[in-house]
Parts: structure tokens; sequence; C-alpha cells
């Protein structure tokens, strides 16, 4: 006798099958192969990883800084350095320790927004973004009177991050993720900062391959937006600042 079961019910899907159910198995990570899920999930989840890693680490400067309450600006930095070019996002936030180091940055899937609507990120994957760009990159996290380095990076098996340094500091609370720019990828990202950060209202740019206008404005109804500063004149979409 066949019957109609419901096995699962979420608020993506209703998922039904014919018939009953024998036996079912749990899927899991093959604890092996976990250093395989850190690099999928750290290189081949973006199509576009200078535009994503943009998006992500201010992402990430936004939300502390609306968590906050601050109205300090999240700082955007595309610097030439006497060896090359450097990427930089900072906040005046939350900050780091080494307790949310361990906690959550080091973590794949971990968030504290997962349950905050009002956040742009949820899943835990977004402060790992540079890694699709580049294979190792520093964050400086200032927190309760103290500051330290750390390097995210990738081993041969796993990625890893570093404690460089620890000291004293009456700077405010925030963090600054820099990342190194390849060869010539400085234009493209000048190009991204204008794509992905054009919605953004609380951010300053500082851009030394191309004059960036800080006072642009953004235009909003309940239809539509247009950004001064938008740089692709097709139809696109906007998730809040994204």
């Amino acid at each position: 006798k066949k019957k109609r079961m419901i096995l699962t019910q979420n608020k993506q899907s209703i998922v039904e099958k014919e018939g009953d159910v024998e036996d079912s198995v749990s899927m899991s990570i093959d604890q092996g192969s976990i250093h395989l899920l850190m690099s999928f999930l750290s290189k081949n989840v973006y199509s576009d990883n200078i535009g994503s890693l943009v998006r992500e680490t201010v992402s990430n400067a936004w939300d502390a800084t609306k968590k906050s309450g601050k109205e300090s600006p999240v700082i955007v930095l595309l610097e030439r350095k006497n060896n090359g070019w450097e990427f930089s996002v900072e906040d005046k936030a939350l900050g780091l320790d080494q307790e949310d180091v361990d906690n959550v940055i080091s973590k794949y899937l971990a968030s504290t927004k997962r349950n905050d609507n009002t956040q742009l990120g949820a899943i835990g994957i977004g402060f790992k973004s540079p890694l699709s760009y580049q294979n190792s990159f520093t964050f400086r996290g200032r927190k309760n009177g103290v500051e330290r380095t750390w390097m995210m990076y990738e081993d041969e098996y796993e990625n890893k991050i570093d404690k460089l340094y620890e000291t004293p500091t009456t700077e405010e609370d925030g963090v600054k993720v820099v990342v190194s720019i390849k060869g010539w990828d400085q234009s493209e990202f000048s190009q991204k900062i204008r794509e992905q950060l054009c919605y953004f209202s609380n951010i300053y740019v500082k851009d030394d391959y191309s004059t960036f206008n800080n006072d642009f404005k953004i235009y909003e109804n309940e239809l539509f937006k247009w950004s001064e500063v938008a740089g692709d004149n097709k139809l696109h979409m906007s998730l809040g600042e994204v």
C-alpha cells in the first residue's frame, strides 16, 4: 500500500516521497577531507574574486559599524606602496580579540549574524574571501586596549591563522583587513570599488589609481535607486547596500 509522506518541511521547501521510508542516513562531511571543503569555500564559491572580496570585506565592516551603533565611516583604501599596491578596509567598530578569532573567524560557516536581518552577512565565509584572490592576507584587530595582527593563509593541507604580534593600545576598537594586489590588478580593484560599493552610504574611499568622489549621491524611491558612481548603465539588482 503506497502512501505519501512529508519528510522535511522548512522555510525553503517541502520534500515529499512516495512509499514507506525503510531507513534514513544523515549526510555528513568526511573529516579526512575537510581541507577540500575549506579550499572550495575559500576559492570556488566566488565567480568574481576581486569584486567579491571588495564587497565581502566592506560588508563585514559595515555590519560591525551598524551593530556598534557608531557613525564612523568604513574606510576603503587602494594605495600605492613601495613594492606594489594594497587594498584595505577598516572600521572603527567592535574590534577583534583572540577569542573572536578562535571561535568565529577561524571557523567556516560560523556567523554572529545569522539571526539578525539587519546585517548583510550570515554564513561565515565572507571574512575568508581574500583567500579567493591571494594565498594570504593580514588583518588587525583592536579590542579592550589590545592591538593584535594575524595572518590568514593557505597551508599545504588546510587554511591557518597565525598571530603575528600583540601590543597594548589606546586607539579605539576596530578591524582592518589588508590584501596585497597582484601584478596590474589595481585597475580592476579601482573598477570593482565603484561597481560593488556604489550603494554603500557610509564609506570613505581613497583611491590612488583613480580619484574617487566621496560626495557622491544616491537617489532612491520605492521603485528604484541610482548612484552617481554606479558604472553599470543596465538594469541591475541592489539588495540593501549591496
